[in-house]
């Protein structure tokens, strides 16, 4: 059964509000296109023909990785037009700060659709949690950027989805005759920067149209593909519990990798599906 939030504002207000562009941001929406109800989906996703939550390292020799759980909380979510629209629209396509935080967008271009609270994505679920239907702008889509996002409330305790974490993983890692056992938390400083992860594509022809679905996939299996078991087990840089599981904490080599992975567009991936109101 799939988790269902419902979230629209009446027309007035979202005319008079528009469509910001980060968290705590209050624009008008540069775009031009009609009003149209959507809906957003956060599920976890597969690469390729494996299944969810297992993937390998980069590294030679490469890591088996199969994740038991894999939890990201995410603050805002962002659809972009295409660079071609935006320039008809004699907006500028650079990253500028703005007072509505505009470089949270590489390009300084207000978006289609978002969605401005936080979820927390069970990347190793494929049932979406779907939010909606709120207020969009129908248009030419290119990418999305998502937020990752520090557990606010409920959500931020020890006890919580990611134990209070921005993303938490728990799993085994296998090479050979080797096998390691592992949880993490991981925690991204408070900038945009940080927190960003941009230029995740749509495909050729996305669009957001009245009743569209925009799906947001957490790939777990991407996450953790920059960490060097070999060598941080040689150089004993990662330590091994009496009960067999390692715990990395930050600031630790583990978790400078996981970032790097973080900010790859391939930890996530992105879609819009027509819907059937068009």
């Amino acid at each position: 059964m799939r988790k269902t939030t419902r979230a629209i504002l009446p027309l007035a207000a979202a005319l008079s509000l528009g469509l910001a562009l980060a968290p705590g941001g209050g624009a008008v929406s540069g775009t031009r296109g009609e009003l149209v109800e959507a809906e957003w989906a956060f599920v976890g996703g597969a690469s390729g023909d494996a299944p969810l939550g297992v993937g390998r390292t980069l590294y030679d020799p490469a890591w088996t990785i199969e994740l038991e759980e894999a939890r990201v909380v995410l603050g805002a979510a962002y659809v972009f037009p295409p660079p071609a629209v935006a320039a008809r629209w004699g907006l500028p396509f650079v990253s500028t700060a703005r007072a509505h935080a505009g470089d949270d967008n590489l390009f300084a271009v207000n978006a289609l659709a978002e969605h401005r609270d936080q979820v927390v994505v069970d990347a190793l679920s494929p049932e979406p949690t779907v939010v909606g239907p709120v207020l969009a702008e129908s248009g030419a889509a290119s990418i999305v950027t998502v937020w990752i996002d520090a557990p606010r409330g409920a959500l931020a305790g020890a006890d919580g989805p990611t134990h209070g974490h921005h993303g938490w993983v728990r799993g085994v890692a296998r090479q050979g005759e080797t096998e390691l056992r592992f949880e993490a938390g991981l925690r991204l400083e408070d900038t945009p920067l940080s927190q960003r992860v941009d230029r995740i594509p749509l495909g050729e022809g996305a669009a957001v149209t009245r009743g569209s679905r925009v799906v947001v996939e957490a790939l777990a299996s991407e996450w953790l593909q920059q960490i060097d078991f070999t060598s941080l087990l040689a150089d004993g840089a990662l330590e091994v519990d009496p009960d067999g599981v390692a715990r990395p904490t930050s600031p630790h080599p583990f978790q400078q990798a996981w970032l790097i992975d973080f900010h790859d567009p391939g930890a996530f991936r992105a879609r819009i599906e027509r819907g059937a109101t068009e």
